[in-house]
């Protein structure tokens, strides 16, 4: 590092405060690197769930599902959460994961994309897509629905049958008349006007899409009108929707998805069984092709054919960043001259490869799996280390007759009381389909110095009973140098409905006789396009455990301290001293205001308590109740069909500051080989010492499809802070910027 011109400061205390000072920032700086490549998502999974495509995006803590948009078809959706339990290394999520997903025959391929700097998680699907997005099954994943065919080929529910009720009914005459097949499918003229309850610009994005797709049938594009015919058919009725319907039966029989076109032209019937048109649908079905007899045949209950697949990706990216620092101190004594200090260097050079692998079988009522993800980090500066950290590395196997479920290898926490990653093993046997019991046993994983802990306990999970309601009951205990370091019980209770989802954990820990965790979260969707949620978190942070107490005393094991005479019931009491209590309680609305524009608003409320001053630890202030209020608005397609606009601002009041935050956040893909993600934020707080700190954030992240399979991106990006007060006045630039690529293979 090169020091600018320093003036010596005739006090050590001031020299000390002057070197905190100046240390801040480069430590923050460092902190982006350092930590973070802790994961925050754990595995993406596809599965089938009565007859529709599901996706489960799991998290390594649990989280809780707030709003998405577009809200129910695209090619990009952005989904906003809130992590509710313990995140790894949370200061870490400065960093874009990736995972990217073949799909399945339920599925189009996908992928997802979690930007820390924004805090939005973003899914891409290779073609326009309907689904709905929600909390999944459990409180560690959110579930996104792809609806199959059989679900398109419901009639719709209730309401939006009154509702179409009040439109105008189409009248006998056929809009689409007969046209003569081009490359096996019809060139269908436009229809004849007809009066419906729409607006204009609907009618005109409906027309037009409708245009495009029948170019593409004569050009024998069939997904490309397929695509466009579902942008069709998501709108609200118009009068392209009967011919719209009816063409996209057409362009899957072209397609090959004869199941798919089945169910298109059966759902034409319903809806227009007067129409001359019908008598054409009923033509058209009657020819559809069956199963071959080998497909047939694989059909036959209680055989399935067995299923291969390998996926995952290869990155590697170079990270750097480089920070200025500049300072103006007071003086001690009046009289004095000011101090000034500067002080540059670069704090982020390193080169960071990650690898994550999936391979998974299913044959008959077996689903088993293989997973790693590694991230190895080599630092090109003098003095810091390079790092490799096997985050995931297990097999895990599913048998759906015995109902028997095995895991074992380095894994994420399943719930259960488990805090965080660990190396272990993870039984579960249902005996019958509304009980299931758990075992567990391991060593957890801290990618950090600490001491060598183990735990084992069980679970029973019940449910689900009406149908919503599930949970368990489950019980831990951690041993460290051969004491208990924590014993906990406690049950997870879950509700989950279409439009409705809760879940709420106790966590309890009878040796210290103190509640752990209380935790309530809940989503409500009242109707379309109005929902919303609530979080009530109450916990002890970190949970406590007997290692907490090492902070404050002189020795670093459990076992020594015990061997110099501490007792085990002092250690505990150090460490309830120690450990604090955090309370968090949020509430928020999200209220889509048209198709294009999404308005949402949340209030929350935290706190965290102070701790108390023992051998070495002095005591620490709480944070006294800190109120955000936040209101966001969500824009969909402002300048293309795929780009998603969050602008967002947050007022903040607390015990000893005042802040705002402005956060403008974008998402584009361009000609389906472009990704743009930028954000701008802006932070201003004023604190009772009358310190005014302004910082301006901007960033840009871009990602490009050189083939099919490899990915170039790059990411820059500067934080410019100053803080102005009576005793210092100080200025942080920080640069930086990193440029890599992905290999993905499936």
């Amino acid at each position: 590092m090169t020091r600018g011109r320093t003036r010596l400061l005739p006090l050590q205390t001031r020299l000390t405060n002057a070197l905190v000072r100046i240390a801040t920032p480069i430590l923050l700086g460092l902190a982006v690197i350092a930590p973070a490549h802790a994961e925050l998502m754990d595995q993406v999974e596809v599965n089938a769930d009565n007859g529709d495509g599901e996706i489960v995006i799991r998290f390594g803590t649990t989280v809780q599902y707030q709003r998405h948009q577009p809200s129910s078809a695209g090619n990009l959706v952005t989904i906003e959460f809130q992590v509710t339990g313990a995140a790894e290394r949370s200061e870490g999520r400065l960093l874009s994961e990736s995972r990217r997903h073949p799909g399945s025959k339920l599925v189009p391929a996908f992928e997802v994309n979690y930007d820390g700097r924004s805090g939005l998680l973003t899914v891409k699907f290779a073609r326009y897509a309907k689904y709905s997005v929600g909390q999944g099954k459990d409180p560690r994943s959110i579930r996104l629905v792809i609806p199959g065919p059989q679900t398109a080929a419901k009639p719709p529910p209730k309401a939006d049958a009154k509702q179409a009720a009040k439109a105008p009914k189409p009248t006998k005459a056929d809009p689409v008349p007969v046209a003569p097949m081009v490359g096996g499918v019809s060139a269908l003229p436009a229809p004849t006007e007809t009066t419906f309850a729409n607006s204009a610009e609907l009618e005109n994005q409906a027309s037009s899409a409708l245009a495009e797709a029948r170019t593409a049938m004569k050009e024998l594009r069939a997904v490309t009108a397929i695509d466009l015919l579902n942008r069709v058919l998501n709108l609200p009725p118009t009068a392209s929707s009967q011919e719209a319907q009816e063409l996209i039966g057409q362009a899957r029989e072209f397609n090959g998805e004869n199941t798919k076109a089945r169910a298109e032209y059966e759902l034409y019937l319903k809806l227009y069984p007067a129409s001359a048109g019908a008598e054409r649908v009923r033509a058209r079905l009657a020819t559809l092709g069956t199963l071959p007899a080998n497909r047939a045949a694989s059909k036959t209950p209680g055989v399935t054919k067995p299923e291969y697949s390998f996926y995952g990706s290869v990155s590697s990216y170079y990270y750097h960043g480089s920070t200025k620092y500049d300072a103006t101190l007071a003086p001690p004594q009046p009289g004095l001259n000011f101090d000034q200090v500067s002080l540059t260097g670069t704090d982020q050079s390193a080169l960071v490869t990650n690898i994550d692998l999936n391979a998974r079988y299913r044959g008959g009522d077996w689903d088993s799996k293989l997973v790693v993800r590694d991230t190895s980090s080599r630092s090109f500066i003098e003095g810091q280390k390079g790092y490799n950290r096997l985050n995931n590395a297990y097999v895990e196997t599913l048998n759906r007759n015995l109902d028997f479920f095995a895991r074992a290898g380095r894994q994420s926490s399943p719930g259960f009381g488990i805090l965080g990653r660990f190396d272990g093993a993870w039984l579960r046997y249902g005996f019958n389909p509304r009980a299931k019991v758990s075992l567990f046993a391991g060593e957890p994983v801290e990618f950090y110095p600490t001491a060598k802990k183990k735990f084992a306990g069980g679970a029973v999970d019940l449910g689900p009973f009406a149908e919503r309601w599930s949970g368990n009951v489950f019980a831990i205990e951690q041993r460290v140098d051969g004491f208990g370091d924590r014993r906990a019980v406690g049950s997870e209770l879950r509700y989950l409905d279409p439009q409705k989802n809760g879940f709420a954990l106790l966590d309890y820990d009878p040796t210290n006789k103190t509640l752990n965790i209380a935790l309530i979260q809940g989503n409500w969707q009242v109707r379309e396009g109005l929902g919303f949620n609530l979080l009530f978190d109450r916990r002890r942070s970190p949970t406590l455990q007997l290692t907490n107490s090492l902070s404050a005393l002189p020795l670093g094991t459990v076992r020594e301290n015990i061997d110099s005479g501490i007792s085990l019931d002092e250690l505990r009491n150090v460490s309830r001293v120690v450990t604090p209590i955090s309370t968090l309680f949020s509430v928020g609305a999200t209220y889509q205001y048209s198709p294009a524009w999404q308005i949402s608003g949340d209030i929350k409320y935290s706190e965290v308590s102070g701790t108390g001053a023992i051998g070495s630890q002095m005591a620490m202030d709480g944070t006294g109740k800190v109120y955000v209020y936040g209101l966001q608005a969500i824009r969909t397609g402002a300048l293309t069909i795929n780009d998603i606009i969050v602008a967002t601002t947050n007022i903040i009041r607390g015990k000893t500051y005042n802040g705002e935050l402005l956060q403008l956040s974008h998402v584009i893909l361009l000609a389906d080989k472009w990704r743009i993600e930028s954000t701008l934020k802006y932070y201003r707080q004023v604190d009772s010492m009358d310190n005014t700190l302004s910082r301006l954030s901007p960033s840009a992240r871009i990602s490009y499809r050189l083939l099919e399979r490899l990915n170039i991106e790059g990411e820059a990006g500067a934080e410019r802070s100053t803080t102005r007060g009576p005793l210092i006045s100080d200025k942080t630039m920080r640069r930086y910027y990193n440029l890599g690529m992905r290999y993905d293979f499936f």
